[in-house]
């Protein structure tokens, strides 16, 4: 019971640091875009939303449980304009991965707004050879 108390208040305390770190980062010009992940039997593959933004104004860092993914949006289009107010729109999130990976297996391809990203997972224990 009291694990059960001690969870729920932790999920409570991390929801509400989430919408405070988003409220915050709206408050600055940043947006959380919107992402999806698939998951298959050898790989993960992530694909982000990221309209109007430059390839090379896109930044990948992959942590060993998760994927940020920063990018600039400078182009002025009407979307742009009303959630940046005029200053350039800032894209940032923190995508949580759900197992292990192989970092330097990590591929990206960026195209027509969409960011795609795929990670190897990392292979669970190693044959061991028996002299």
């Amino acid at each position: 019971m009291v694990e059960d108390v001690e969870r729920m208040m932790e999920e409570m305390r991390r929801l509400f640091e989430e919408d405070f770190r988003r409220s915050r980062m709206r408050a600055m010009g940043c947006v959380e875009p919107l992402y999806n992940i698939v998951e298959k039997e050898d790989e993960i593959r992530i694909s982000v939303d990221l309209p109007g933004v430059e390839k090379e104004d896109i930044k990948l860092t992959l942590h060993e449980d998760s994927l940020v993914v920063e990018g600039i949006c400078k182009k002025e289009t009407p979307t742009v304009r009303r959630l940046a107010g005029g200053r350039p729109l800032y894209y940032s999130v923190r995508i949580p991965l759900p197992t292990r990976v192989e970092e330097e297996s990590a591929r990206a391809r960026y195209s027509n707004g969409i960011l795609e990203v795929v990670l190897t997972k990392r292979k669970r224990g190693r044959r061991i050879p028996v002299e």
